[in-house]
């Protein structure tokens, strides 16, 4: 037994090592245990305002499932209970995304709240738990305790009265409903007597709330509806949205809510509650109605004057689909709306705010035959701003074209993350399961792009990457080999040491050469390399590199046999630095 253990514990310090030789960060493990962990959730831990750490909790398969949390210091130690503290046990059936995803709030005094889901025997509710700065569990409360049935998906968003507001979807007697539930942040129950609220209780299902709050602090609640879905209920999801008060009183639209978006059916569609006929209902391959195989994203993000902006996927599985981009003003009727298709499926979209009344939006794209991330920013009035109306590719690493590149799921409150006019994007590469970074500087044009960074290889969970600031320095949370890591370093200060130190040493041999010349450079750090030959007058001749590369030495052949005699120029572009060189052909 005692055998057994050590050699677990060296494996694991292999690893450990392994991961800070494959990542440029300082790779710390958060849990040291050997059960399969899943649905991990991080957030920024702060005192008084101020960043002490991160807090990362996950589901584990030990205790008939449990809910464990763990706090890392400024400087990655760990200040709870070395395994992970458990918040809760008995928790029930085989996690699912759709439905388990737990949230982990600061509750702004060095410790957190939680929200997640438990399974009782005929029952499924949704819980807060409390955990003090010392890491101890001080409180469990059921938020879903007076409806009973089967309570999922819980989505919650902090209010301006600095509390949690949180909504989910209930299930009885054949029928789905949006409940909610306000707390503070030691998880009392402030709406209704402790009785949870019913956001939309109308015929049918409602399913999959997403909960914001607006600048006036009324909560804003989306969710799917099939109350008069023009498709059958199976397939045909439309989307409402509501308004309640800081005190959990419906505001202008009661408990019915009001129709913000209604999936195109046969050339028609409804907005703000009037049919119309729809010129754009039939998109890319596919004259066929759009149905609905599975729920679809639509999370929101702040606009101005209490407006928010949302995208989603509108998908036939079989044929085609593409992504739905509006904004919706404080009365929920809808501003402006946009269509982002190509030639092919557009799907997945996730969205974060461009911290001016604008959102930048990232989805999986399969055009030109390929599979992979494309994004784009759109202003408070709906233009594009940074990419083409079809948006810009960013997921540049070394997998396969056809590779699937997976980003975050939709749940994951920390799957994008913007900070000091910068997005930072993550995917992984299905196959070799690598886990990449990108970063977009919104201040620096439409094509300035950072290098995407190599994060570690073969990770477990792909829909669960969390990137998130804390301290000033950028954090990726991921899980390897049943262990969750936090991967941690100073951003500004690290791309300061690449422009300084990154010499790509751009030569060629021989030179003056003819008609053959070996071109040689040199990659510190992996990225997209770009090299191009240019003759006097400006133009490209030749582009004999265009492809992610990883570190290291790097040649190339040029052939220059069908060229004049005469000076040209070599360029190398990787990530932010370039070089160029003069090279002479001599016939």
């Amino acid at each position: 037994m005692k055998t057994s253990i050590l050699l677990k514990s060296l494996a694991l310090i292999l690893l450990t090592l392994n991961l800070n030789g494959n990542a440029s960060a300082g790779v710390i493990p958060v849990s040291n245990g050997y059960s399969t962990k899943y649905l991990y959730a991080s957030a920024e831990s702060k005192m008084n305002s101020v960043s002490d750490g991160t807090i990362i909790c996950w589901l584990e398969d030990s205790f008939r499932g449990s809910l464990e949390i763990q706090k890392l210091g400024i400087k990655g130690e760990k200040l709870w209970i070395e395994n992970g503290l458990i918040v809760d046990k008995d928790l029930g059936r085989f996690p699912d995304p759709d439905t388990d995803f737990p949230l982990v709030f600061s509750d702004n005094s060095g410790g957190a709240v939680v929200i997640y889901r438990k399974v009782f025997y005929q029952e499924e509710e949704i819980y807060c738990a409390k955990i003090s700065s010392e890491g101890e569990v001080i409180r469990k409360v059921c938020l879903s305790s007076r409806s009973g049935g089967y309570n999922f998906s819980p989505a919650a968003a902090v209010t301006a009265d600095n509390c949690i507001a949180v909504v989910w979807e209930n299930f009885i007697s054949g029928d789905f409903d949006i409940q909610g539930q306000k707390i503070d942040l030691n998880c009392n129950k402030l709406w209704n007597n402790g009785d949870e609220v019913t956001v939309c209780g109308q015929s049918d299902d409602q399913r999959k709330p997403y909960v914001m709050c607006d600048r006036k602090g009324q909560l804003l609640i989306s969710w799917l509806d099939t109350r008069i879905s023009l498709n059958s209920s199976e397939f045909g999801y439309d989307l409402y949205a509501n308004k309640i008060d800081e005190n959990g009183e419906f505001t202008n639209f009661g408990n019915s809510g009001k129709l913000i978006m209604s999936f195109p059916s046969h050339g028609n569609s409804v907005r703000n509650n009037k049919l119309h006929y729809d010129e754009n209902a039939f998109h890319g391959k596919s004259p066929a109605s759009v149905r609905k195989a599975m729920f679809y994203n639509h999370n929101m993000i702040h606009s101005d004057n209490n407006s928010a902006i949302t995208a989603v996927d509108i998908r036939d599985l079989e044929t085609d689909s593409y992504i739905s981009v509006f904004k919706i003003n404080e009365n929920l009727d809808v501003v402006w709306n946009r269509d982002i298709e190509a030639e092919s499926f557009q799907q997945n979209p996730l969205i974060t705010s461009d911290g001016s009344e604008g959102a930048v939006i990232v989805w999986n794209d399969l055009r030109n035959g390929g599979n992979s991330i494309y994004g784009m920013r759109i202003n408070g009035s709906g233009n594009v701003i940074s990419a083409g109306d079809n948006g810009l590719k960013v997921s540049f690493d070394s997998g396969k074209k056809n590779s699937v590149r997976l980003l975050p799921d939709k749940r994951n409150m920390s799957g994008l993350l913007f900070r000091n006019n910068k997005v930072f994007i993550p995917w992984t590469v299905s196959d070799s399961r690598d886990l990449f970074l990108a970063c977009f500087d919104l201040s620096a044009g439409s094509q300035y792009r950072l290098t995407p960074e190599l994060i570690t290889n073969g990770i477990s969970d792909a829909n669960c990457i969390s990137v998130l600031s804390s301290n000033g320095e950028r954090t990726v949370v991921f899980s390897k080999e049943n262990t969750i890591f936090a991967s941690a370093e100073n951003y500004e200060e690290k791309v300061l040491n690449i422009k300084s130190k990154h010499q790509l040493n751009l030569s060629n041999y021989p030179n003056p050469f003819n008609p053959v010349t070996k071109i040689s450079y040199e990659l510190s750090v992996p990225g997209f390399v770009n090299v191009k030959i240019f003759d006097m007058a400006g133009r490209i001749v030749n582009e004999p590199v265009n492809e992610f590369q990883n570190a290291g030495r790097h040649e190339r052949t040029f052939d220059g046999n069908s060229l004049s005699s005469g000076l040209y120029f070599c360029r190398i572009v990787s990530g932010d630095y370039s070089e160029t060189m003069r090279m002479t052909l001599l016939k």
